[in-house]
């Protein structure tokens, strides 16, 4: 039941994409009091567990059977503001990164304000968010097309970047914005307001707590 080091390495790479640098993966690592490598190894054994509890599932699926009726129940009890079905304001979106390095000098950043520029052009020239993202940008989201998930208000985030998302349509894409991380162009793909996944959306999720 051991995990692939495929399935290890996308677990990483979903976990790192959470964050918006490298460095700020790294500090979001040390609070944890994590290293990659303690990081990989939990990622090992949650894989495992896992494995081990969906076999179990499998081998004794008719005794674990949840109605309709038991998850409408949980869904019912758990969907209100404070409880775990709940959720907080969030955008999904995109972002395209062009990364500084700390102290970076007047070149450098001439550099990478050309780069992000030729981005923001071609996404004005109609071009595919995903596909200049992947040319682009330079941060772990950008082999998925900078794709950041779902982004909800109060995520470990720059301030500017926050005020950003959540100004923004979906659909539209910003402007270029710079924080001390580098400069950005961010895109939102869809919004949700602040409440409760539709039932239909979270029952699937519902019926796997209750059976384990």
């Amino acid at each position: 039941m051991q995990p692939t080091a495929q399935v290890i390495d996308e677990e990483y790479r979903k976990t790192q994409a959470q964050a918006s640098s490298e460095e700020q993966f790294k500090q979001l690592l040390q609070g944890a009091g994590l290293t990659p490598e303690t990081l990989r190894e939990e990622i090992t054994r949650n894989a495992t567990r896992q494995a081990y509890i969906g076999k179990f599932i499998s081998d004794h699926a008719k005794e674990l059977s949840v109605s309709e009726a038991e998850m409408k129940a949980f869904y019912d009890a758990n969907n209100k503001k404070g409880q775990p079905l709940w959720h907080r304001e969030m955008v999904r979106g995109r972002q395209i990164l062009r990364e500084l390095p700390p102290n970076a000098t007047e070149q450098q950043k001439k550099v990478e304000r050309a780069k992000i520029e030729e981005a923001y052009a071609k996404l004005k020239a109609g071009a595919d968010f995903a596909n200049v993202a992947r040319e682009y940008s330079v941060d772990a989201t950008a082999p998925n097309g900078g794709d950041l998930g779902f982004v909800p208000r109060g995520a470990p985030i720059h301030p500017r970047l926050e005020e950003v998302i959540f100004s923004l349509k979906p659909g539209q894409f910003s402007e270029i914005v710079e924080t001390p991380i580098g400069y950005h162009i961010i895109k939102s793909e869809e919004y949700k307001p602040e409440g409760a996944g539709e039932f239909d959306r979270v029952k699937a999720g519902i019926a796997d707590q209750l059976m384990q």
